[in-house]
């Protein structure tokens, strides 16, 4: 017996009707996490809805002949409380209506049909324009096409087809890991350069084609319905689309999720095959493309198709992975029915979690998926306005307007103006109003630590220098790392062996012409004067070379500690002359030249209270620093390779400068440090932080988005 929540007060407007399903109306049974539901799916639209048990159960008697209410009454006192309620009857009802799979009669109403269609037309349309980064345009039907290429290509989706392509891929890591210094060598400059654009706006679009006709050649395989084919422009790049949604039919779950993701499968096999191409092919445009087709089916896959944080395959393999359909969906309103529950007060909300397990999941992925969209958004309309600044601003403001101001403005209407809240609209509005007062505090009341930090390098003073004044090897070190010595103490000693084998022949020659002259200069003073001339000659070059022999003391210039170059290595070493072995760093201050973005220096400048530092070899051990002073411009040149990407930096080349030139613009940031710690190496890396002025986030992240605008397009 069915009492109080069971009955509506709108219950006589669907009682007498006599509904059924539309003849084109398909349902499909799926076991989801162990319990049963139906999807139910039209051929005309395409569309699909799933149905609970207790609503399948109802369906099930809606024939065209039995009133609503006789089907919901035989129901009850069949299953007992096990049904859905009026209420639940008079929702499911307007959703199956809206979704155009009911009718009335036994025959179609065509002019409701024709209105239908249209209204459908409409609604696909509008679907399409809220995403303004990734528009679609219906071409043609592929079904004939694919009936006649998929007997060509089923057998890949058999175990044995499966297995080649983990094979393929397999091969193709194991080339990319032998041969990744080759690939990765310059790779920043190798991506944005102007051939790999060309290169990739013509193969993308058809490594996309392949990728979509895959996805069909999966559905026809398995018995599913392709009709539409067409263009998307993804971030105005028209790429290729199949209609692949006939798969949410199929009943077995592997099934939906290889149809997901066969398409990621085929970019990997092109990738792996590209691979192949590559360490086989000779610097050329065959090599070149097989890069660019290692990138394209890489990246993309990664950042795009493969990641399930946005609605492509990798979204739809994940759904079926974790047996939860529709998770983008569910969980968005699963977190707004915790909104509901626990803020609002709200206690009859619908739950969308009805299996175990799914709760958890639901809050992880819509939290992430939407930052994850927003910030896609974002980069992508900073991407476009650099190229097209007015279309990238008007594509910026669609997008926010239409993935956060929309949606907050459709949560204000229901919290001040919808009646679905009831008695409980006053907590509401006092918690939404609470919130929105603690987030405006937070973000522009509440100072909180604000810093910049950047890379900067140990500078090595011209004065300091330990240079190399011979060829020769380093026979012996005096002085370790960080030692401290005394100006004019030796620090490195070189040995050359043919210059010691050369003073060692002119000492002998000296000797010898010596014993000669004593020996004659009594009997034949003519004899001796010309023996007095070779010694004086012999004398003299044994002089200089002894000189030259000198010199390879290599002595400290300045008292302080020594850096060596080349560390525990350098003794037994060959070196040409003028090389550099090292430095001697003065007791204090020791000084860094740090590397400062432009749109950071105002701050530098104006508003540091602190400055530290760390080394990467030594991040427990922070040292206080000091500004000496700033550049009055940008830099053209960068301080020392180590900051730059290739010497392991943070820094960006200009490909095209013959210099080490930044990309973007860097003032220079000279530090002192009064009270050096530990080793310092010549030319190291080291992280400096300078603090400043605690500030409220709001207003730090407005900062931000004005340092965007100013260092990308200048306004």
């Amino acid at each position: 017996m069915m009492v109080g929540s069971y009955f509506s007060a709108n219950w006589y407007r669907v009682a007498g009707l006599r509904p059924r399903l539309r003849r084109h109306v398909v349902v499909h049974r799926h076991v989801v996490r162990g319990d049963v539901w139906h999807v139910l799916q039209d051929d005309q639209t395409g569309g699909f809805f799933r149905i609970t048990p207790a609503a399948y159960r109802f369906l099930a008697g809606l024939d065209g002949r039995h009133t609503v209410a006789e089907v919901w009454e035989s129901v009850a006192r069949r299953v007992g409380d096990d049904h859905l309620s009026q209420d639940d009857v008079i929702v499911f009802l307007g959703q199956l209506h809206r979704s155009d799979m009911l009718i009335g009669q036994d025959l179609p109403d065509l002019g409701e049909l024709f209105d239908r269609s249209r209204s459908n037309a409409k609604r696909t349309v509008m679907s399409r324009v809220k995403n303004p980064l990734a528009l679609r345009l219906p071409l043609f039907d592929p079904d004939k096409f694919l009936n006649r290429i998929t007997p060509a290509f089923a057998w890949l989706l058999t175990p044995l087809g499966m297995a080649l392509w983990l094979l393929l891929v397999g091969y193709g890591v194991v080339l990319a890991a032998l041969n990744w210094p080759g690939l990765t060598h310059n790779i920043y400059d190798r991506v944005i350069s102007l051939d790999t654009l060309l290169f990739f706006i013509v193969l993308y679009p058809l490594m996309k084609a392949v990728h979509e006709l895959a996805h069909g050649v999966a559905v026809k395989a398995w018995g599913g319905q392709v009709h539409e084919m067409g263009i998307m422009f993804l971030v105005f790049m028209p790429v290729p689309y199949v209609d692949a949604s006939a798969a949410s039919g199929f009943r077995r779950r592997r099934r939906r999720a290889v149809v997901a993701g066969i398409g990621i499968m085929v970019e990997l096999m092109l990738a792996a095959l590209a691979m192949i191409v590559w360490a086989m092919a000779e610097p050329g445009l065959v090599r070149a493309t097989a890069f660019n087709v290692m990138l394209i089916g890489g990246a993309s896959t990664l950042l795009f198709n493969g990641n399930p944080l946005l609605r492509f395959d990798g979204y739809y393999v994940l759904c079926d992975a974790l047996d939860i359909p529709n998770l983008g969906t569910r969980s968005n309103k699963y977190l707004f029915y915790l909104v509901q529950r626990y803020g609002f007060g709200k206690r009859d909300g619908d739950n969308p979690a009805t299996a175990r397990g799914e709760r958890k999941w639901f809050v992880l992925y819509g939290v992430l998926s939407f930052c994850y969209r927003v910030f896609i958004m974002i980069m992508i309309s900073l991407f476009v306005a650099t190229k097209f600044f007015f279309i990238g601003v008007i594509l910026a403001c669609l997008s926010v307007t239409l993935t956060v101001l929309w949606p907050l403005w459709k949560g204000w209407r229901y919290v001040f103006h919808s009646r679905q809240l009831g008695q409980r609209q006053g907590r509401a509005k006092l918690v939404t109003l609470t919130l929105l007062g603690l987030v405006g505090l937070g973000l522009f009341a509440v100072p909180v630590l604000d810093a910049t930090v950047s890379h900067g390098v140990v500078w090595t003073p011209t004065q300091g220098r330990l240079v190399a004044s011979n060829s020769g090897f380093v026979d012996q070190v005096h002085a370790a790392n960080g030692e401290q010595v005394d100006a004019g103490e030796p620090v490195i000693t070189l040995r050359d062996p043919q210059l010691d084998a050369r003073i060692a022949t002119l000492e002998a020659e000296e000797r010898e012409y010596r014993s000669q002259y004593n020996r004659l200069n009594l009997r034949d003073p003519g004899q001796a004067r010309i023996l007095a001339e070779q010694l004086e000659r012999t004398s003299q070059s044994l002089a200089f070379w002894k000189g030259r022999q000198a010199r390879n003391q290599v002595m400290a210039p300045q008292p302080g500690a020594v850096a060596m170059a080349g560390g525990e290595s350098l003794p037994g070493k060959l070196v040409a002359e003028g090389t550099l072995l090292g430095y001697v760093f003065s007791d204090a201050p020791r000084l860094l030249e740090v590397l400062v973005p432009q749109d950071r220096i105002n701050d530098i400048r104006y508003d540091t209270l602190e400055v530290s530092l760390r080394f990467p070899g030594a991040l427990h051990q922070q040292l206080p620093g000091r500004i000496l002073g700033v550049t009055p411009r940008a830099v053209d040149v960068l301080p020392s390779g180590v900051l730059s990407t290739e010497g392991g930096g943070p820094v960006f080349l200009d490909p095209e400068a013959e210099q080490p030139r930044p990309l973007n613009n860097y003032y220079v940031v000279r530090i002192g440090v009064e009270e050096p710690q530990g080793v310092w190496r010549a030319e190291e890396r080291a992280l400096v932080r300078f603090r400043h002025s605690p500030t409220p986030l709001g207003i730090q992240a407005l900062r931000a988005i004005r340092e965007v605008f100013l260092s990308q397009f200048d306004v």
